[in-house]
């Protein structure tokens, strides 16, 4: 994949969840009592063989830039 911000070729990697679902909030919602409650949240993940969370993601190492397609995601 292609980087948008510098046009480098990005590497095809994964996010882990250790314990809780990968969610995406966006920053003007809170966290009440460590959970999330807004309705706008996205969950980021889908469960491996072995029920850890990841969700796929493409990174820059030039300009340290991760991108996440929710759609190829879920």
């Amino acid at each position: 994949m292609e980087c948008p911000y510098c046009k480098n070729e990005m590497i095809k990697g994964y996010l882990y969840g250790e314990r809780y679902a990968l969610k995406w909030m966006s920053a003007d919602k809170g966290l009440i009592a460590g959970t999330f409650v807004s309705r706008d949240s996205i969950k980021l993940e889908s469960n491996t063989f072995w029920g850890r969370q990841r969700a796929k993601a493409f990174r820059c190492t030039s300009c340290n830039k991760l991108i996440i397609d929710i759609n190829d995601t879920l």
